[in-house]
């Protein structure tokens, strides 16, 4: 694994260089393949980028496939959602190119169909391009929450309990045996509350139990794109 940071001066800043990023993910394997394929995060770390790429032209964006790395199973319509909120936010992405969770299916088997989309979209053994990522305040990422039963499981997809966080909501997410064989993880922070976890991070002093951040380790480049309040000593 190969570990890069891009450090911004502001928030701003980052959502710029993270979009500047992952366009650049993407074009490198749509040259390579034809194609690139992009799992997008739930909560609030994408939706800056999502009102970006309102305004500005996202290039080669027909060729994206797009994918979920975590969903709440709540319906579409909710604003909860984090599919809903793709939608509501970055139109320009056609239905084609949406590989999205049907989180109407019962939770006993809705894991199950989106490992199945995977596989039938990107091969038995899914290597996304690109894995984008933000970091909670309690240390999770994606829906791999500290102390949950999700952090082992050996499923690509897996129905992961609430964290400490809202809403109180069963959620879909992809597991570290998917997201580890991503090409690039991109993990956006910011904010001094994160600055203990990139820390202990970055002395190796955490385990994923207690920081799920810890467990994600690509067999391409783990990229982290912070403000310099979450890393100051950059």
């Amino acid at each position: 694994m190969n570990t890069e940071f891009v450090i911004c001066d502001t928030i701003d800043d980052v959502t710029h260089a993270a979009s500047e990023l992952i366009q650049k993910l993407c074009a490198d394997a749509i040259l390579d393949h034809g194609s690139a394929s992009l799992a997008i995060s739930g909560g609030s770390t994408p939706q800056a980028l999502f009102k970006l790429w309102q305004l500005e032209t996202f290039p080669g964006l027909a060729a994206v496939k797009v994918f979920m790395s975590d969903e709440r199973l709540v319906s579409a319509s909710s604003n909860d959602s984090n599919h809903g909120t793709l939608l509501r936010l970055w139109p320009d992405v056609c239905e084609a190119q949406l590989h999205l969770p049907d989180v109407d299916k019962d939770e006993a088997v809705v894991a199950g169909a989106y490992q199945h989309v995977l596989v039938d979209v990107l091969g038995a053994n899914p290597a996304f391009d690109c894995v984008m990522l933000g970091l909670g305040e309690d240390g999770h990422t994606a829906s791999l929450f500290p102390g949950k039963a999700s952090l082992h499981d050996e499923n690509l997809v897996c129905v992961a309990d609430y964290g400490a966080l809202p809403p109180p909501v069963k959620r879909l997410t992809l597991t570290y045996g998917c997201i580890n064989m991503a090409k690039n993880v991109v993990v956006i922070a910011t904010g001094a509350k994160k600055l203990p976890w990139i820390q202990a991070l970055l002395a190796g002093n955490v385990d994923k139990e207690s920081f799920p951040l810890a467990g994600v380790k690509p067999q391409g480049t783990l990229w982290f794109v912070l403000d310099r309040a979450a890393w100051p000593e950059a």
